[in-house]
């Protein structure tokens, strides 16, 4: 149990780091985001200065500006709690400077095979060893039941030896006496096979039990390995360069807007769209994180390493 306890427990931390790393690249892409759009409110207010942009194009470009501030801020809030949370795993105060994540998400090809995976966590998952404990235990239990219960008789002997009696009433002679017996109590409790039969049933309950947790194991990694090829899939969509050609094709439509080529509706779609991709990756890298661990987790193993 205190190995289960363990395994838990460093689980929980990795997926608490992975959490805040999460967090940190949301803020960072937020406030990427928003020095891009206050540069073009800038600009777009030097323009409408020079009478090379509209009122409604500066306007509107300030407004984007100082909305995207706002998602900023919430944010930062997310990525400051993310931040206790991981310094309590690490037994820090909160008055102390918290640890900044700073490596990356574990994305790489993983070789894992289900039967061996299912294997090692019948093998290594501890409600199946308390559970083959609690067997042995109860068939011992069983056993000594039925020594208590076992037959019994005492052998016994005696020797004696009386003096001569002298006296007028009742005079007797010297002698010695030797005896022997054999006794055998009789057990009623015997009767009564109740414990036997509560004992029988423990261990059969404790079989149940195993083969149940058996096969809640053997579900859990079924469950675990499926999550982690789909989530495994979906980043490999991403990694055909979708975010690459999203970033590409703001940086050339904020270029033309500049230009007086194409107008802010298109820069702001474009950005909404690079926005979205970006977050949905990071999103998918942390997916992919959790079940990798939850996956380790339900095989009772753990290789991460960093």
């Amino acid at each position: 149990m205190l190995d289960a306890y363990f395994q838990n427990l460093r689980a929980d931390a990795a997926l608490s780091y992975f959490a805040c790393l999460k967090d940190q690249k949301i803020y960072m892409l937020q406030e990427d985001i928003y020095r891009q759009l206050f540069a073009l409110a800038s600009a777009d207010s030097a323009r409408l200065k020079a009478g090379e942009a509209t009122a409604i194009d500066a306007l509107q470009s300030s407004l984007e500006a100082r909305s995207q501030k706002i998602k900023v801020l919430q944010s930062l809030n997310e990525f400051q709690n993310s931040l206790i949370t991981l310094s309590v795993l690490q037994g820090k105060k909160i008055t102390d400077t918290p640890g900044i994540p700073s490596d990356t998400f574990p994305f790489k090809k993983r070789d894992f095979y289900l039967d061996k995976l299912i294997d090692n966590a019948i093998e290594k998952r501890a409600e199946l060893l308390v559970a083959i404990k609690n067997t042995e235990v109860n068939e011992k239990n069983l056993n000594l039941l039925k020594a208590n219960r076992a037959f019994e008789f005492n052998l016994e002997t005696a020797y004696s030896y009386n003096s001569v009696v002298k006296n007028e009433i009742a005079p007797a002679p010297a002698y010695n006496g030797l005896s022997a017996g054999i006794s055998f109590p009789l057990k009623l409790s015997n009767i009564n096979k109740g414990s036997l039969r509560a004992a029988e049933s423990a261990i059969k309950q404790s079989q149940v039990y195993y083969e149940e947790a058996k096969l809640q194991i053997t579900s859990e990694v079924v469950q675990a390995y499926n999550n982690y090829v789909a989530s495994y899939g979906e980043i490999e969509h991403y990694n055909i360069g979708l975010v690459e050609d999203a970033g590409k094709i703001l940086k050339g439509r904020i270029y033309s807007y500049q230009r007086g080529e194409s107008g802010l509706t298109d820069v702001l779609n474009a950005q909404k769209t690079y926005i979205e991709l970006q977050l949905n990756y990071i999103e998918a890298l942390f997916k992919y994180t959790q079940s990798l661990i939850e996956l380790e987790r339900a095989a009772g193993m753990w290789d991460i390493s960093g």
